[in-house]
């Protein structure tokens, strides 16, 4: 009855679901799908999966789905019905409503679509297939027709049924078929009509009827032959592959366009009741092929292209389900897209077997399986409780027999180790001491060993360790120290914990590990790590913190040898370390998550290379070789119980690793699991501006704005197979910084970006730099805003220097003006007060000569008095001349009424001035005043030599921003259009015009003369 149980129980788990799908893990919507029916799969240049559904198009890392829909990307319609690989990076998708090329890396979507006449556009543009050419064109197979278009979505040629819009509602039809390329480029195209051809250089589609002439004529001339209704397919040896689902033929047709001939082979099943229009046949590789079906599920065939022959391999698959489309992915897994869900092959599922011991115990309560071991034909199990005590099993895990140890029933069992002794002998640790046990006939007896330790029976043992020598050691609970025995020369040494050079400074030994010098290295989870030197045989090094700063405790109770040297611990809550203390060489290899931090003292080093720890979550083996690290838990097979985290026994016979369990104890073949490639990649999958919306092209480095540099940074982790359940990530913006981490989640958000050039990178938690698997990475740079940039300074450094330049300019300029007005005033000086001066002095000389009547010597003295008075008026006047500062039109005003009068002083012309209001506040700078007194100096001098005028007017004033002088005489005036050569009205124009002002002169023969002056202020 016992057997019978044991058969059921361990059979279970295979008849909980069909038998064909034993190696498939199922995915649908409960697992984030966003629907069941899968229409197409494809694995994508960075190994990614992707998938068309009727509601969405999903992408698959492994772990999570990311869904595209109309609601969230460029997609206008939600079915996607089949997706083909096109450039790199790149998928072109058959949507409802169009295509859509998209960039596998930045999520950036094209929307195509083609043209139709009104009432048509929906049956125009849902796309049912899809294909290239070689020329990188683009076919549609729709509803409507057969569109051949560019990547813009221009169309070079189309065919369409007969439907006009007032049929939409009447009729369906699903016009195009099927496409397949050949190799040339040329596209053959089934539709409702019969063939035809897509001649790419011609750039034209051709009905079968009009290629009797071409290489096509003899395949055209077999299709014609038989109902048109094919389900076909085109390797790329241009054969084509060919199922007549109409005609129900139990054949598949294998035509040879290179040989133009023709092959059938029968097929293993009857086409009538599996092929229908949606059944497909794939090519996998040069001789693998796939066929699925409508009922049963699919087949595979193996292919010989030079026969040709096809034969099927190990029947049919999945036949439960309604197969889409298969495929095979880089690591020869299937993935099958169905009308509920998708599977995903597990060839690679490590090889587990799962053995309860709930069966052989009496009692159902909790057994902890605590020991592991294994002889010739038989599996013994130690178990940490009181019903179970030690199970005996055979090969097939029938019970052989359960051992008590302690006849008292309050003290019985609870096994802690098994320790082989001899040949035929386990020395057996329990909670209570030690006992031998024969493994032959089952008699036990007290641990014994000659030597000055009598009494044995006491000591429990947790741990042991047979180094290079031969020697034993074991570990005592508690504060038991350690023990060594030599078993050759019968001697035993006990070290107890201590403080001094022979005692061990540790309370006992978690694990044990041996140096390449021989020397033997055991930790304490919090004493820490102690070396027994085997020269000295004592303790001569002790390590009780690791030289990591912000790593508080020990907190390790595991420890095994490096091939290259130094050792492997696992740390709680910090992960699987390198630590070489004679180099002080400290690595962090594997950063474990929060889900599997517990410690463990179970590192085992399995052929130099592959390194196993048992941890209560989970058992991760890492690859010193090409450092990747696998992680197995129940998803992967075993027992969804806790893990026994001190059992790990390897039997180097049958290559297995057994690891104990509450209730359970597992053997996994240790070839079974697969660590020959790298870790899983990180990929940059998506960056969005989160002011914009939109989606940002990283393919090359980017810019952002200052104001909007707040963006989304979506990546994933090429784990497609799942072999790492709870991976976590970090990054950092530039290499000099420390990286930062995420945790689980796949995006991080960078807000406010400051100014500057950024290389984003993003990697795996826990990765070594040293390792050979490079970050994800991506070149920012964030744009300053103007007066950041160093155009703003040079432009600011630019405009200063004109400033000054201009300010230098102006004053050189004024310097200049000044100077010439002091030359003309030094000039004024000689020519006009020097030659008056010259008169004083000749009149006075001539005053003198005593020949000179006295009347002419006071008309002399007259002249003196004369000459004296206008040299000075002539100096004020030069004063005057030399302020530089602007001048009041006052001032100006009262020295032109003061030349007038002193010009007309001493005859009988009239003289009146006539001066404006609001003048005070106008005034003149030096060039021009001195330019306006010139220009009146020179008219009165004018009206006073040539003109014999009787009245002279005066008229002074402002309007707007000009000062406005007019003189009006009635003198005798002149003719205004007759050529002069006299340059006193010519002075007077350019003085005034210099300054942007007019002169207007009006005269005529004896109606007396005008001159109106406007100059600007």
């Amino acid at each position: 009855m016992l057997r019978i149980f044991t058969t059921f129980f361990l059979c279970l788990p295979i008849f909980s679901f069909p038998q064909d799908l034993v190696n498939f893990q199922s995915y649908s919507v409960k697992d984030g799908l966003s629907d069941n029916r899968v229409y197409n799969i494809v694995q994508d240049d960075r190994g990614f999966i992707w998938l068309g559904t009727a509601n969405g198009l999903n992408f698959f890392d492994g772990k999570r789905f990311t869904v595209f829909k109309t609601s969230n990307s460029e997609i206008k319609e939600d079915q996607i019905f089949e997706i083909r690989k096109g450039r790199t990076h790149e998928l072109l998708l058959a949507t409802g409503h169009g295509a859509i090329l998209m960039d596998t890396r930045t999520g950036i979507m094209k929307l195509l679509t083609v043209p139709a006449p009104p009432g048509l556009i929906n049956m125009a543009n849902t796309v049912r297939h899809i294909e290239y050419t070689s020329n990188d064109e683009i076919i549609l197979g729709t509803n409507l027709g057969a569109y051949v278009i560019d990547r813009n979505g221009n169309l070079i040629d189309s065919i369409l049924t007969d439907l006009n819009s007032g049929d939409v509602r009447l009729k369906w039809t699903h016009y195009v078929r099927g496409l397949a390329s050949f190799t040339n480029g040329d596209v053959l195209i089934s539709t409702m009509n019969g063939f035809y051809m897509y001649e790419h250089r011609r750039k034209k589609i051709i009905f079968s009827n009009a290629m009797k002439k071409t290489a096509y004529k003899e395949l055209m001339e077999f299709m014609e032959d038989h109902v048109p209704s094919y389900i076909y397919e085109i390797n790329k040896f241009d054969q084509v592959f060919l199922i007549d689902h109409l005609a129900a033929i139990d054949s598949i047709y294998i035509f040879d366009l290179s040989q133009k001939k023709v092959v059938a082979k029968k097929l293993p099943f009857q086409v009538k009741d599996y092929i229908r229009w949606d059944s497909r046949i794939q090519f996998h590789n040069d001789s693998l092929i796939s066929i699925t079906t409508a009922r049963k599920g699919y087949y595979l065939f193996s292919y010989d292209r030079s026969l040709p022959e096809i034969n099927m391999l190990s029947g049919e698959h999945a036949s439960s389900l309604f197969p889409q489309y298969i495929l095979q992915d880089r690591s020869n897994q299937f993935w099958i897209a169905t009308e509920s869900g998708f599977l995903k092959e597990k060839n690679n599922t490590p090889r587990i077997r799962n053995i309860s011991i709930k069966p052989f115990i009496l009692k159902d309560s909790y057994h902890q399986v605590s020991a592991l071991y294994s002889t010739d034909k038989r599996y013994w199990v130690g178990c940490y409780s009181k019903e179970s005590g030690l199970l005996v099993l055979d090969t097939s895990f029938e019970i052989i027999k359960r051992i008590d140890f302690i006849k008292k029933p309050e003290y019985k069992n609870f096994v802690v180790s098994i320790v082989p002794w001899a040949k035929d002998t386990l020395l057996i640790g329990t909670k209570f001491g030690p006992f031998f046990l024969n493994i032959r006939n089952y008699n036990k007896g007290e641990f014994t060993f000659p030597g000055p330790y009598k009494n044995l029976s006491g000591i429990i043992i947790e741990k042991y360790f047979r180094d290079s020598k031969g020697i034993l050691w074991l570990s005592g609970g508690q504060t038991g120290g350690v023990w060594q025995i030599d078993q050759k020369q019968k001697s035993i040494k006990h070290y107890k914990p201590g403080r001094t050079l022979s005692d061990i400074p540790l309370k006992n030994a978690g694990a044990f590990a041996e140096d390449i010098n021989g020397d033997i290295w055991m930790v304490h989870w919090q004493d820490g790590l102690s070396r027994w030197n085997r020269k000295k045989e004592l303790f001569d090094t002790v390590i009780t913190q690791w030289p990591v700063k912000g790593l508080v405790g020990f907190n390790c109770s595991g420890i095994t040898r490096a091939k290259e040297g130094g050792f492997w611990f696992f740390i709680n809550s910090y992960g699987l370390v390198k630590y070489d203390f004679q180099n002080n060489s400290f690595q962090r290899i594997i950063a474990i998550s929060d889900k599997a931090d517990d410690n463990t003292d179970c590192l085992r080093m399995i052929g130099d290379r592959k390194l196993w720890m048992n941890l209560r979550h989970s058992i991760l083996i890492y690859d010193v070789e090409n450092h990747r690290l696998v992680s197995l838990t129940s998803k992967n097979g075993l027992p969804d119980e806790a893990n026994t985290g001190e059992t790990m026994y390897y039997d180097s016979g049958e290559q297995t690793i057994a690891i104990g369990f509450s209730n359970a104890f597992s053997l996994i073949d240790i070839n079974s699991v697969e660590t020959s490639s790298s870790n899983p990649k990180v990929f940059i999958c998506e960056i969005k501006n989160l002011i914009t919306g939109n989606l940002v092209d990283f393919n090359r480095p980017f810019q952002l704005n200052n104001k909007t540099n707040d963006i989304r940074v979506t990546f994933a982790m090429t784990d497609i197979h799942h072999t790492i359940p709870s991976p976590e990530f970090e990054y950092r913006l530039t290499r000099e910084e420390n990286w930062k981490p995420v945790g689980s989640d796949n995006f991080l958000n960078l807000n406010n970006l400051p100014p500057g050039s950024y290389q984003l990178q993003v990697r795996m938690a826990g990765t070594n730099t040293s390792l050979p698997d490079k970050p994800s990475l991506v070149d920012i740079r964030v744009i300053p805003p103007f007066h950041k940039t160093i155009w703003f300074y040079l432009a600011l450094l630019l405009s200063v220097s004109s400033l000054i330049f201009l300010f230098y300019r102006i004053r050189k300029r004024q310097i200049l003006v000044i100077q010439n007005v002091r030359n003309k005033i030094s000039s004024d000086l000689h020519d006009d007060l020097g030659s008056r001066l010259t008169n004083i002095r000749f009149l006075s000389t001539i005053g003198k000569d005593k020949s000179v009547s006295l009347g002419e010597k006071e008309q002399y003295l007259k002249k003196i008095s004369e000459e004296a008075l206008a040299s000075g008026e002539a100096l004020d006047e030069i004063v005057r001349n030399m302020k530089i500062h602007d001048e009041e039109l006052e001032d100006i005003i009262a020295r032109m009424r003061h030349y007038a009068n002193s010009v007309f002083d001493n005859d009988s012309t009239e003289l009146k001035i006539y001066v404006g209001e609001n003048i005070a506040s106008k005034k003149l700078n030096l060039e021009k005043r001195r330019d306006l007194l010139l220009a009146f100096k020179e008219i009165l001098s004018n009206v006073k030599k040539h003109a014999g005028a009787r009245k002279v007017n005066i008229q002074v004033k402002t309007e707007g921003e000009c000062f406005r002088l007019i003189v009006q005489d009635d003198g005798q005036g002149f003719e205004t259009d007759l050529f002069t050569d006299r340059n006193g009205l010519k002075n007077i124009q350019s003085r005034i015009r210099k300054w942007k002002g007019k002169v207007n002169i009006i005269s005529a023969k004896r109606k007396g003369t005008t001159i109106d002056i406007d100059l600007p202020f």
